[in-house]
This record gives C-alpha cells, structure tokens and sequence, in this order.
C-alpha cells in the first residue's frame, strides 16, 4: 500500500492563481496567510495543505488557523514545510517559507475533512482584513479514494494516530482531543477508566500514549484491508 493518499478535488470555476490573486496584499502586515490550494494526507504523520505564502514568512512552529468557509476556525500549528507534494516531506526539513512562495504544510490535529480547497490558514486568530475563504474551490468531494471516505472509521482512525504522532506532551486534553478525532470510541466513563489506568503505569501518560497508538494502529490495518476488498467503510461507525 502506498505510503500515503491524497484527496483529488473536482474540478472548479475558479483556479487556486485566480483566488489567490482576489486576496490583497497588505503593506507591512504582522502574520502569514496562504489559500489553501489542495489538501493532502500523509499516513502516519497527518494533514498537508498547499498554498502560496501571503504577509509574511511562515516558519516550522507557528501557531496557525484554519478558516473555514462555514464560518468557523481551528487552531493548529505548523509541524512541518515542505515544497507541496508529499514526498518532499520525507526530505531534509525547511525551517521556514518566504512570501511568494508555493509550499506544503504539515498540520498538528487537523484531518482532511476539517479543511477544503479556498479555505484560508493564517497565523492570527481572526481572518486579516480582506481576506476571506473562497468556497467555490472547495466544492462536495465525491472522489476520495476507496476507503478514505470523509467521516469513515478508517479516516477517523488515521487522523487520530496523526494526531498521537504530532503530540508533544500527552495529558488529558490530548487524550480527548484524540477520543474526538477518533470518532469519540471512549464514553466518558471509558476517558476516566483510561485516566485511571495511566496512574497504574510506569510512566503514566505517556505509556496509554503508546497503548493506544498500538491499538489504533493495528485497527488502522484491518480497516485498510475492508476498504481494500471492496467495502464502503463511509457506512459504518462505531
């Protein structure tokens, strides 16, 4: 199986060099921006946008935000940079993108379906002033691979274990942050069995970390091989 997958997009009305050239460029603005041109998965590691950089440098360990075209927002931080195709990443890092500059991002917590083409990532947590998503790039998906079904349990499973990998320091919020990306398999009972048992552990957090990357790792496998023997895993929840 290939090491990752990516989302293709439909083909829309406006081009990623057209919106881009709608956003203004203010003079000496203090934060970055880019619209987001695709949105790639890399298995393992989480979810990649592309775009060209808007305001000023984007550096590796920014916190950003991802605008939405419903109107809501997320935030993130910026894990990795990359030229934007996903074997760049598997290169040396990039410490740093200039204005101008078409490149990758690698995200922290943030699954294919929390973003779609037009949407805007920015370092401020405000949209800049001028600036807006641009929804008709990102227009209803169909076209995912087999198995990579926004919402499916597969899909979920992935962004979970991506999420894991790119946590800094495991505690209780990440422990939710992951029940959530996972499609919510604990009960809140479940979350305090799960606190509980860590306290029993040798090194505590740290080890239901690694127990539960384990687990979801291997569901990750089994999910994978349904997709791959025909079924529509977006049918199935937990």
């Amino acid at each position: 199986m290939s090491p990752f997958w990516n989302r293709q997009q439909p083909t829309v009305s406006v081009s990623p060099e057209q919106a881009v050239t709608q956003i203004p460029h203010e003079a000496g603005v203090k934060h970055f921006y880019l619209l987001v041109e695709d949105v790639l998965v890399l298995v393992g590691r989480g979810t990649v946008v592309t775009g060209r950089v808007q305001g000023e440098t984007i550096n590796s360990g920014d916190v950003a935000h991802v605008f939405r075209s419903d109107g809501s927002a997320i935030e993130t931080k910026v894990l990795q940079i990359g030229a934007p195709a996903l074997e760049s990443f598997s290169g040396p890092r990039i410490d740093s993108a200039k204005v101008g500059e078409t490149v990758g991002l690698l995200l922290r917590g943030i699954a294919a379906f929390d973003v779609n083409k037009g949407d805007v990532i920015s370092s401020t947590d405000t949209l800049p002033d001028g600036v807006q998503p641009q929804p008709e790039m990102g227009a209803a998906d169909d076209s995912i691979q087999v198995g990579d079904q926004p919402g499916s349990i597969l899909d979920q499973y992935r962004a979970a274990l991506a999420y894991l990998d790119s946590c800094e320091t495991f505690d209780e919020t990440a422990l939710r942050e992951f029940n959530r990306l996972s499609g919510s398999r604990f009960s809140e009972a479940d979350m305090e069995n799960q606190l509980g048992s860590a306290k029993l552990m040798l090194r505590g957090m740290d080890d239901l970390k690694q127990s539960l990357r384990s687990s979801t790792a291997e569901a990750i496998g089994v999910f994978e091989q349904l997709a791959q023997s025909g079924i529509d895993l977006s049918k199935y929840n937990l």
